[in-house]
């Protein structure tokens, strides 16, 4: 394969002695090299040569295929480790090689194939990390996340990643970073959620590395609570203890109460509670276990626990869980045992001692063992058993007495004397040698030196096939992670000692008996080496020799070590600072290094655990090994045949009957195994015999028999939260040291601090975690309704805490001009004693007067005039201060009116004034009139200016995003094509697209496609899938958007095209849309399909086009609707003819009044939607007749103008929005020059417009008056002219469009405020028909806030209450129901009080159609001053004795409510 590169090195290794034919040693050679070669990198391999006389040469090759490359490469030692490089390849994916291996010397040839699968990687080999700043956000956070790139020896790699991104829930990615460049290895991201993002697991995705991370909602607490109690107990016990503590995330302690609940989770007897209060913010219980009736012999049982803490002052409560195991076992015993064992050498193993709840002080413990001989099912009648009295320690060492060659298995069982159900069982597995030879490797005890490390092993090894004296050759190869970092040869002169080991040994199990070996002779001798100062974590160590027969003799052992990191220090100069002072934090490295600096409030723990590089780097390099990735099944014999008719002697295995491709014990070539390396040798490696015999159940490999422990314990797990800030998160280069000065927020709280470094030359570096703590002794803490309204009295709280001696304060509260005090003004200024360690709360009544934001403002500082004693003699002066924002509200329901007109000055046919009459309602609530004049130079100034804002209604489903999302890329489209657009309103643009398209997201399908409700829809809609494609697309060559979800959505598409040509309706929402309901009237929908992917650049097949026109043909008396859109969509696809005939009828059809026209059909909305779509039309048949009739309509819509740049709703404001700009955009006309005069009942007004003020509004207010107002321009131009009136009512009117009634129940019996019910009963009267989807905004009580899993219960009956979903407000609740007609639907949800009001208010309840809104009711409800059952204020007709739903409530019984309409 072309670009693919194999390598040969050829090795001459001279040595100083002659062949000799006649020597016996076997001749050979091993080879030892990575299972995974990266191209582009050198790579270790060492060698060794075994009786092969100089000179010697030596070759590797290694090839696929037919590619084979020849490097040379010259040593002069026997042994040895060097680099080889591997060429770069051009597949982007792994690929095998073979690999050949020959030595020759003196005519001589040696060679050997590798048997183990070698792979080739295309790049580089690295590692790519993501670090996240939390684990958990809550919708509108920022997701702040680091990315670090480093190699195998942890040194950073500057590359370009070609794409970093964020997936949602729905594996759909939202935000892409293409080529990012690493500085450093280090790359630093932040993304912005939206607020409606979809809840769940999202991901960060890079370099085939996933990061993920939790969107949900959740309560930010004041405090943590901790549960301290026993993972298990012993089922004897008198009792057991549990604490409760609590404190806050600046670590002071909860003063309140802690209620604990304790229950049996096999439900066997009652559950035990009890309340404390807490001291020094921790509760203490002692729990009696003869409560739970602890009696049984089971192996285990299980209580779970529940610990509730309430703050004392403001009664918020937070609750955590945890289970506690009963054992019914005094301790548990477990072999900690090496699973092999080496025939003739002892064998050495451990017990140890876990959840020990008796004393161990007498306590016996028997070990036995029995083995097996030559087959593992062989197992002879010979226990051997020794017991042992156990001390305090939790381990027990023993020993075994050398084993003969032919035990192949032994089996360990230990068990308590004292004590029933302590046991434990353990296999060891005979490690195979032909010649009975052996090496073992004995850690010696030797604390190491920082970072470099000296190691020390005893190495121990049988003797008996040596001769006194004669010299053994060892080699030992070190290897990280990847690479062998050294080879080294030591040559031994053997002692041959034969070790009384019943002397030596300790805690011998058993005795001496027939298969039990005595007289071997063994040797050992220290081996000490120094570790590299890269090698990471652990590292492996392979010891070998070759015999004289050419058995490989092999031990290997992977030892962990504590990481030698660059030195990083950081600390806070001062750990305790107050709120917002300067900190100042101290950075010190060895080497100059670019710094990732984090501090992250402590209170981020409380919700999940965030598994960070800078806290979890082990568990994380763990993976780092390329050789885990991808393992292939090798082809090396794995076992040998036992040939019978040579007594012991072995050939390969083959497959015959009864004889199997695996093996009973272990031999070499596990042993190198273990190393992870690939052998290339022509020596012996595999000796092990493979199983002959028949097939027991669940045979497998030997190293499955070994038994293996979990260890890890389940641990309390409880429910937790957290604070969302973070306070630093900086990329910071640093030379040797740094002093960062940062000021901290204002919270109190403690920041978790962490410092990662990174340096060209010494790699990664990691500081110790430090905090700092934002503190002070005294402070403040006010809790205040975040709205109310005017005249209600609302409860103040004020928070006061003291963390030092007794004080006295003084609590000060003062206000704005919109509040005042109910209580007496004395009571505005109190003082209080607050002992050490303790907190106050105090309250103040304010009454809300004015409207609009106000300010409270509560300063504690110390009282020097407090009567009485308190604290010590002399106290330090202390204050603190806090400003809450409180917004006040008019009652009734706010209106507005906008009346808009075109004025041109150049154009005869056109007006150039426009009289107005204005009127004010007799019985508007004060204060809340509002009037003003808008000029604006553009026709699209006003939309430009609200594009934030641009609805007042709810958007929160599908399609309403969708609505809001198009119109910014229609004005971008605008303002690109006039050379208007400026980089503020580009900016602003690309935001909203950009969270248009992550929250559109949402409501995607498994399939491609999209419905209003997303995952709450039976099936996806077309007209939505449709909307969606068409502004992805368009959208593209803004920001990113998925490709890949655009064709497959498109192709959903393509497959809704029924027979006929016509699409199939699914689901689609806008009743306008030609009557879609049945497949052979869907030509309006097939409309607005095909026009919508060509508008957006899509090329569609001519096949669904000519099916599309077809379908389009065959209506047979088609309304205005369908006449408006189908003669669009006819002239886009180039259908000239049938184009002008469908736009001859609709022009036929079209209303006109003076220069205007237009088009009806059922109502306000629908009307602007028709208008829009014949005006398009209209311009893209493009005559000098069809400009004069698109001027008309032009004028016609722009009187429809709503105050913000909006039309009614949200599907004509996109379709009107983008006609207007597509007509502005052809027009291109800049010319503006003109002088406007304003005639108002008070005043004269004379304005210039210009060129510069195309897109700048002008604004004249009006004073609270009737009156009329007069607009006349001259000039050159043309100006929108819009006047506004926004004011609140409390009366409402009549409407016939819903019944609708609810009650206000109380729930608790206890509290009777404290949580109620509002249950409602509606019904769609309106001419219209059913409703597609109506919307009723429910603002609540002030002080209350919705029951959010109540609300969760609604969307899951959906089919009966007809909510399809909700969306929560600060104060109020909207909910989205489909399909409304004339019989009752009921549901009910619950709210529950945060705030004391006193007075409240009614609160206002709307329900309307959401795509024809002038079908609307209001009402008024109310929570009693009692908190007593009450119905809702209104004036509709009874509704008694209707059909209702079988989920009605009672409440309806006796209700007398009258519809209402609303008109201005």
């Amino acid at each position: 394969m072309a670009g693919f590169i194999a390598f040969i090195v050829i090795i001459n290794c001279v040595f100083g002695a002659a062949f000799d034919s006649n020597v016996s040693k076997k001749s050979g050679f091993v080879l030892s090299m990575p299972r995974v070669l990266v191209a582009g990198r050198n790579h270790s391999v060492c060698l060794s040569l075994h009786n092969i006389h100089i000179p010697a040469e030596s070759t590797i090759l290694l090839k696929r295929k037919d590619q084979r490359t020849l490097i040379t490469k010259f040593i002069d030692t026997e042994h040895g480790c060097f680099e080889i490089f591997v060429g770069k390849i051009g597949q982007q994916e792994a690929r095998l090689i073979n690999v050949k291996v020959q030595v020759q010397s003196k005519g001589s040839l040696y060679s050997a194939r590798n048997l183990d699968p070698v792979l080739v990687y295309p790049s580089k080999w690295t590692k790519t990390f993501v670090d996240t700043d939390r684990a958990v956000y809550k919708p509108g956070d920022k997701v702040r996340f680091r990315v670090l790139v480093v190699d195998e020896k942890f040194m950073p790699v500057n590359i370009k990643i070609p794409k970093i991104s964020i997936k949602n829930p729905l594996d759909v990615d939202v935000v892409v970073w293409e080529d990012v460049i690493l500085e450093n290895g280090l790359a630093s991201l932040e993304y912005e959620m939206v607020n409606q993002s979809l809840l769940g697991k999202w991901k960060i995705e890079t370099q085939g590395e996933t990061r993920s991370f939790e969107l949900s909602k959740y309560t930010l607490p004041r405090f943590k609570v901790h549960l301290e109690a026993p993972r298990r107990v012993y089922f004897k016990s008198k009792h057991f203890e549990i604490d409760v503590c609590a404190r806050y995330s600046h670590g002071r302690p909860v003063k309140g109460s802690a209620f604990v609940k304790i229950s049996n989770l096999r439900g066997k007897t009652r559950p035990f509670d009890e309340l404390k209060e807490m001291e020094n913010g921790c509760g203490k219980f002692t729990v009696p276990s003869e409560h739970f009736l602890l009696t049984s012999e089971e192996s285990e049982m299980q209580l779970r626990v529940t610990a509730t803490v309430t703050e004392k002052g403001t009664d918020i409560i937070e609750v955590v869980f945890g289970k506690i195991v009963v054992d019914f076992r005094p301790y548990i015993v477990r072999f900690s045992n090496e699973a092999l064992f080496q025939p003739g050498l002892p064998y050495r193993g451990k017990l140890t001692f876990d959840n020990v709840y008796a004393d161990l002080s007498g306590e016996i413990v028997r070990i036995c063992y029995s083995i097996a001989i030559r087959k593992s099912w062989n197992y002879v009648d010979d226990e051997q058993c020794s017991d042992f009295p156990l001390s305090q320690l939790d381990e027990l060492d023993f020993s075994v007495l050398p084993m003969t060659r032919n035990v192949i298995h032994v089996n360990f069982y230990a068990k308590s004397l004292n004590r029933s159900l302590v046991e434990d069982t353990f296999l060891a597995v005979r490690l195979f040698s032909p010649s009975n030879s052996y090496i073992q490797i004995q850690s010696e005890e030797k604390k190491p030196e920082e970072c470099r490390l000296q190691m020390q092993y005893k190495i121990t090894f049988t003797t008996d096939h040596f001769a006194d004296n004669e010299t053994v050759t060892f080699y030992y190869i070190i290897k990280s992670s990847t690479n062998a970092s050294k080879m080294r040869k030591i040559e031994h002169r053997v002692k041959k000692i034969a070790p009384d080991y019943r002397r030596i040994l300790g805690n011998i199990v058993g005795g001496k008996h027939k298969h039990t070996k005595s007289g071997v002779h063994a040797d050992s001798f220290l081996l000490r080496f120094k570790l590299e100062r890269r090698i990471t974590f652990e590292y492996k160590f392979l010891i070998y020799y070759i015999d004289k027969h050419g058995e490989t003799v092999a031990a290997s052992k992977v030892i962990k070590v504590q990481p030698c990191l660059m030195k990083v220090g950081a600390n806070w100069s001062q750990r305790q600072l107050v709120p917002g002072s300067t900190a100042y934090l101290n950075i010190a490295t060895t080497s100059q290094s670019l710094c990732s600096v984090s501090a992250v409030d402590k209170s981020s723990a409380f919700l999940a655990s965030n598994r960070r590089i800078v806290t979890d780097l082990e568990a994380l390099m763990k993976s780092f090994s390329p050789e885990e990735r991808d393992r292939v099944n090798s082809t090396r014999k794995m076992c040998l045949e036992r040939d019978r008719r040579h007594g012991n002697s072995f050939r390969e295995w083959s497959s015959k009957r009864h004889v199997y491709g695996f093996a009973e014990d272990y031999d070499a070539l596990d042993v190198f195994n273990t190393f992870r390396s690939v052998i290339v040798t022509n020596l012996r490696v595999v000796s092990k015999s493979c199983y002959q015999g028949p097939i027991l159940s669940n045979t497998d490999r030997v190293q499955l028999l070994t038994q293996q422990y979990d260890t890890n314990e389940e641990q309390v797990t409880s429910i937790r939260s957290q604070f969302e800030e973070t306070w630093l998160w900086e990329l910071i280069p640093v030379r040797g040291s740094i002093q960062l000065k940062r000021h901290l927020p204002h919270g109190i709280t403690s920041y978790k601090t962490n410092v990662l470094c990174v340096s060209d030359t010494e790699g990664v570096g990691i500081a110790d975690e430090t905090d700092i703590t934002s503190f002070q002794n005294v402070f403040v803490e006010v809790l205040a309704p975040f709205s109310v309204r005017r005249g209600e009295i609302f409860h103040l709280y004020v928070h006061v805490s003291n963390y030092q001696h007794p004080i006295p304060i003084r609590l000060n509260v003062g206000f704005s001009a919109g509040l005042e005090s109910v209580d007496v003004e004395s009571e505005r200024s109190v003082s209080y004693c607050v002992g050490s360690n303790d907190t106050i709360t105090h309250k103040f009544k304010l009454k809300a007067l004015g409207l609009g934001l106000v300010n409270v403002s509560v300063l504690v500082e110390t009282d020097n005039q407090y009567p009485m004693f308190c604290g010590p003699a002399t106290i330090l002066f202390k204050r603190d201060s806090e400003v809450k924002s409180i917004l006040v509200e008019p009652e009734g329901f706010d209106l507005s009116k906008t009346r808009a007109a075109l004025l041109c000055a150049s154009n005869s046919l056109i007006d150039d004034k426009v009289f107005w009459n204005v009127s004010i309602p007799d019985e508007i609530v004060p204060g809340t009139y509002k009037a003003e004049v808008n000029l604006n130079g553009d026709i699209l100034g006003k939309t430009v200016e609200n594009l934030d804002e641009l609805l007042d209604v709810p958007t929160g489903c599908g399609e309403q995003i969708m609505s809001t999302m198009a119109p910014n890329l229609f004005i971008m489209r605008y303002l690109n094509s006039t050379d208007t657009l400026t980089k503020p309103v580009k900016q602003k643009i690309l935001r909203n697209l950009k969270l248009g398209y992550q929250r559109i997201l949402n409501y995607l399908h498994k399939d491609g496609s999209f419905s209003a409700f997303g995952y709450h829809d039976p099936m996806g809609s077309t007209f939505l899938t449709t909307f969606v494609v068409k502004i992805l697309t368009e959208a593209k060559q803004f920001i990113y958007i998925d490709h890949h979800l655009i064709q497959k959505a498109l192709t959903w598409i393509y497959e809704r095209q029924l027979e006929n040509g016509c699409f199939h309706s699914m689901l689609h929402v806008f009743q306008d849309m030609g009557g879609a309901s049945s497949e052979n009237s869907t030509a309006g929908l097939t409309s607005y399909v095909i026009l919508s992917l060509l508008q957006a650049g899509i090329e569609v097949p001519q096949r669904v086009k000519t099916n599309a026109i077809y379908c389009i043909r065959s209506q047979v008396d088609p309304d205005k609707y369908s006449l408006a859109i189908n003669s669009y969509a006819l002239l886009l696809m180039g259908a000239e003819e049938d184009g002008n005939k469908s736009l001859q009828r609709l022009l036929a059809s079209a209303e006109r009044h003076r220069n205007m026209m237009w088009w009806t059909s059922k109502g306000e909305a629908s009307d602007v939607e028709v208008t829009s779509y014949g005006l398009m039309a209209l311009l893209q048949r493009n005559s000098s007749k069809h400009w004069a009739d698109a001027l008309g309509v032009v004028r016609w819509l722009s009187t429809k103008y709503g105050a913000k740049g909006s039309f009614v709703s949200s599907q004509d404001t996109a379709v009107a929005l983008e006609a207007l700009s597509k007509y502005s955009g052809v027009l291109k006309s800049n010319e503006l020059n003109m002088l406007i005069r304003v005639e108002t009942p008070h005043n004269e007004y004379n304005l210039t417009l210009t060129d510069e003020d195309g897109l700048k509004s002008r604004r004249i207010a009006l004073r609270a008056s009737n009156g009329s107002v007069a607009i006349g321009v001259v000039g050159v131009g043309c100006v929108l002219v819009q006047i506004t009136q926004r004011y609140n009512l409390m009366g409402i009117a009549k409407s016939e469009a819903f019944e609708f009634a609810m009650e206000v129940a109380p729930l608790s019996t206890i509290n009777r405020c404290s949580i109620s019910s509002l249950s409602s009963c509606l019904a769609y009267k309106a001419p219209d028909g059913p409703s597609n989807m109506a919307v009723m905004e429910v603002f609540l009580p002030t002080g209350y806030q919705a029951d959010r899993s109540s609300l969760y219960k609604l969307v899951q009956i959906r089919n009966t209450s007809k909510v399809e979903m909700f969306e929560e407000g600060n104060d109020k609740v909207n909910f989205y129901l489909t399909k409304l007609d004339e019989r009752l639907v009921c549901f009910s949800f619950n709210i529950f009080e945060r705030y004391l009001v006193e007075g409240r208010k009614e609160a206002l309840i709307k329900l309307y159609n959401y795509y024809n809104p002038e079908y609307e009711i209001r009402q008024y409800y109310n929570v009693s001053s009692d908190c007593s059952a009450n119905k809702s204020r209104s004036e509709v007709p009874e509704i008694i004795g209707k059909e209702t739903n079988s989920n009605r409530s009672e409440l309806v019984q006796d209700l007398d409510v009258t519809a209402i309409d609303v008109q201005l």
